[in-house]
């Protein structure tokens, strides 16, 4: 403090808080700085715990030693403690994502900053309950830094959630904002998930989901940006096939005057039809072949040395031989009754069948890692196989086979399981290992495939981010719950944009470590005056590599746009 009062400093120590003052004074003309410890102090209550005296003392110098604690611990009266470093990194993430200012721009400021904030809360807990938001805003400067006023507690969560599925054209705005923004390509793939409740017809049992849950299943499907970070989603019931889902994303796309993109998708999205349904409406796309396909099996077949060329990828080597498929029109016809199609060789099909481009790509570092875990996963089951005691061993060793029963030949002993290893589909799934198939566009080159191909990964990470923080839907209200997934989706733009920005920055941190080893940043002090604490090196580290300044002092009621932000999107007419 100044004009002679202390300066008061909390001090934290292995997990406690301790207080003291400190006093500048002239010492043979020279300024020194005097401290004293004045006991430990609780960021809860605020009250701080006198030390206790040591050696005699006159009952004059106690007096005035109590005195002077007394005054300091009034000073110190609604001081408080709260996490700081990770609250400002999101910040940070979410400017640069821009995600303030279209959820500002689709929602207007008081919903846009609750949003925001409760997003925040389960990223800063890294998934978890709703439950707990309100908790992780208390603990954190959030509330603080946006000026946040409103409560979100669960019942409150119940009501804003619920609202905020009733909004879809707002939540329509956000998604067509981002899609605008996120360049020339997109990326689209679906998983499904769980639900205890019908939700109004949206949930459907579904044989053989990805789960193996005897439960209801909604499918989620995500569309991202090349960097990997979600630009929208959608829910719909989980027996719709993909097809469908396609056709929706596609229009809606259009519908959001993004053109000239790149759809990436999953094998799972790779059908004859598919393709047909992506070449009639004018689309490039690039998707991973099935190599069931007879087609796709004799490319493989003569994918040997005279053809293939050598090539390189982000300082990656792989062989190549760029190649053509035909499509047409199968004998056969799909479940819904319409036309199927079917992936020929040239040399097979018609004159003037539609030809697609195929990649048939080798990656020997991916076939050593997919020989090696093929291995281990075969000796894992083995060993498990031979200890099975189960009153149906089949059903268990589908369970626990999945789709690797394929490797195996199996059959009930009693209790246990008579099995033999099928070398030969072993050997031949060995001899594809590091081999892989790419469809696309005519007009794909070898740079933008591969930069799609990278781009699928990252989708496939999106996913698990996804399911590992909230594994279930919960809410038997279709508006609830999509108000609820609009939320978790903020929540997931800003832990896939913070993975994006440590990839840039050449970090091999994960987005949930960086957040949990920032939580030790505290801030300390009440009302508006808060100071930072406790940065360490490693802290120091992260925030130089994403361009990021620490501040000494904590920014309170700041915007979650700038009026730049805001000024930039309208003058491109979005």
């Amino acid at each position: 403090m100044e004009n002679g009062q202390p300066k008061i400093d909390i001090r934290e120590e292995n997990g406690k808080f301790y207080a003291y003052s400190s006093t500048s004074v002239m010492v043979d003309g020279k300024k020194v700085t005097q401290t004293t410890y004045y006991g430990r102090y609780d960021p809860v209550t605020g009250n701080i715990t006198p030390k206790k005296a040591r050696g005699k003392q006159r009952p004059k110098d106690v007096k005035e030693e109590v005195r002077k604690e007394l005054t300091v611990i009034d000073m110190l009266k609604g001081v408080d403690s709260r996490e700081f470093g990770s609250a400002y990194l999101l910040d940070f993430v979410q400017h640069d994502a821009r995600i303030g200012r279209d959820l500002f721009l689709s929602f207007g400021p008081d919903v846009s900053r609750t949003i925001l904030a409760g997003s925040m809360a389960l990223v800063l807990q890294d998934g978890g309950a709703f439950s707990h938001i309100e908790d992780t805003l208390d603990r954190s400067m959030v509330r603080q830094m946006y000026n946040l006023r409103s409560d979100l507690n669960s019942d409150e969560l119940t009501g804003f959630t619920h609202n905020l599925g009733v909004c879809n054209s707002n939540i329509d705005d956000f998604f067509r904002l981002r899609v605008q923004g996120c360049g020339d390509l997109i990326s689209w793939d679906s998983t499904t998930k769980g639900t205890y409740s019908t939700c109004s017809g949206l949930a459907d049992y579904l044989k053989n989901n990805k789960d193996n849950e005897d439960i209801p299943q909604i499918k989620k499907a995500f569309a991202s940006s090349r960097q990997g970070v979600p630009v929208m989603f959608e829910l719909y019931p989980g027996t719709m096939s993909d097809m469908a889902t396609l056709k929706d994303f596609v229009d809606r796309i259009r519908r959001y005057k993004a053109d000239d993109i790149i759809y990436v998708m999953d094998r799972g999205y790779g059908s004859g039809a598919n393709i047909r349904y992506m070449i009639d409406k004018g689309v490039r796309f690039v998707v991973p072949a099935d190599t069931d396909s007879k087609a796709v099996k004799s490319l493989l077949t003569e994918f040997n040395g005279p053809n293939r060329s050598h090539m390189v990828f982000d300082d990656h080597a792989y062989d190549v031989w760029e190649t053509d498929l035909a499509l047409v029109m199968s004998k056969r016809t799909n479940v819904d009754g319409t036309p199927a199609y079917d992936f020929v060789r040239i040399s097979d099909a018609p004159d003037g069948s539609e030809l697609i481009k195929a990649f048939v790509c080798f990656d020997t570092a991916k076939r050593s890692d997919e020989v090696q875990n093929l291995r281990l996963l075969i000796h894992d089951l083995s060993k498990r196989f031979d200890v099975l005691d189960s009153p149906d061993p089949m059903r268990d060793f589908k369970a626990m086979a999945g789709k690797a029963s394929k490797f195996f030949e199996a059959e009930p002993e009693g209790r246990g399981l008579k099995y033999r290893v099928r070398t030969n589909a072993v050997s031949f799934a060995e001899n594809r290992a590091g081999t892989f198939v790419m469809l696309s566009t005519p007009n794909m080159d070898w740079e933008e495939m591969m930069s799609a191909y990278d781009a699928r990964r990252l989708v496939e990470q999106n996913i698990d981010f996804d399911k590992t923080s909230w594994k279930r839907f919960y809410s038997s209200d279709p508006a609830s719950m999509l108000g609820r997934e609009f939320v978790r989706f903020v929540a997931l733009i800003l832990k896939c944009h913070l993975n994006h920005l440590l990839r840039s920055g050449g970090l091999r941190q994960g987005p949930s470590d960086v957040i949990n080893s920032m939580g030790s940043i505290t801030a300390m002090g009440r009302d508006n005056e808060w100071i930072v604490k406790n940065v360490c090196k490693k802290h120091r580290t992260v925030f130089e590599a994403i361009g990021l300044d620490i501040p000494d002092t904590v920014p309170i009621g700041i915007p979650i746009h700038t009026q730049e932000e805001v000024d930039e999107a309208i003058q491109s007419g979005v």
